[in-house]
């Protein structure tokens, strides 16, 4: 285990929440409005992501805006990632764009003191993310938040 961890490439992510509060639908109430579709290329690729709708104006001016193209590494001597993960997932679903599980609290990840409780993780394939120009079969993402809704990426290349 100690191995395949070691050969993985983990890049930490910092993105916005969207959350989404379960509510009772009246009979009589209105379906409400469809997120617009997003997706990785052509008129709904990333560089047009922030036009798609204002509910994603961040796409275009964040400044760690994902998919990125992790480039010009510097060697440094950076404190250990914390991951504390257990089995306890509660729900897989199809969210749309891919595969998704949903976690129970108890899993987490410490980051420079920082606790942020595991949420969810999801597939893409290809890669979202690109290092030094290359794009993997697959990522996954471990999508975690701390107590104030800030949230941490545990991304993960499979080769």
């Amino acid at each position: 285990m100690k191995k395949f961890w070691m050969a993985l490439h983990v890049v930490i992510l910092v993105a916005g929440l969207t959350s989404l509060a379960g509510a009772q639908q009246k009979p009589s109430a209105p379906k409400p409005a469809e997120p617009p579709h997003w997706g990785y290329s052509g008129n709904v690729g990333p560089d047009r992501w922030s036009a798609l709708s204002p509910a994603y104006e961040m796409c275009g001016l964040g400044r760690n805006q994902s998919p990125i193209d992790l480039t010009g590494f510097v060697a440094a001597d950076l404190k250990a990632i914390n991951l504390s993960y257990g089995t306890n997932a509660k729900e897989i679903l199809n969210n749309g764009h891919s595969v998704q599980v949903n976690y129970t609290p108890g899993s987490s990840v410490e980051l420079d003191g920082r606790v942020f409780e595991l949420k969810q993780f999801h597939f893409h394939a290809p890669s979202e993310n690109r290092i030094g120009g290359k794009a993997f079969p697959m990522e996954g993402h471990l999508v975690h938040a701390d107590k104030d809704g800030n949230l941490a990426v545990v991304a993960v290349m499979f080769a």
